[in-house]
């Protein structure tokens, strides 16, 4: 369920329930996974090149995607609804 369609069961609803959908964009992240994956030069180039077009310059990390979703399913994210949150350095304004 969305922001929109929450919004719509609450208003049908009437209550002060907080229904929470937790959807955001991440871009390029670090995982042990990458280590793992036996990429080719050709390969690791095309991902640098991805890397480069970040705006803040860096791979994000996995921390940081972490703290976002505890940040939007916390109190402290309680007048926010309906949003697509881009995790990204920035990779999606470009």
């Amino acid at each position: 369920m969305d922001g929109p369609e929450a919004i719509s069961v609450l208003r049908k609803t009437k209550t002060s329930a907080r229904i929470s959908s937790i959807r955001f964009s991440p871009g390029p992240i670090e995982t042990p996974i990458f280590g793992k994956l036996g990429l080719n030069q050709e390969q690791t180039a095309q991902f640098a090149s991805v890397v480069s077009q970040v705006p803040l310059g860096r791979i994000g990390k996995s921390e940081e995607i972490a703290s976002t979703a505890l940040f939007l399913a916390s109190d402290e994210s309680s007048y926010i609804t309906g949003v697509d949150l881009c995790v990204d350095g920035g990779l999606g304004q470009v």
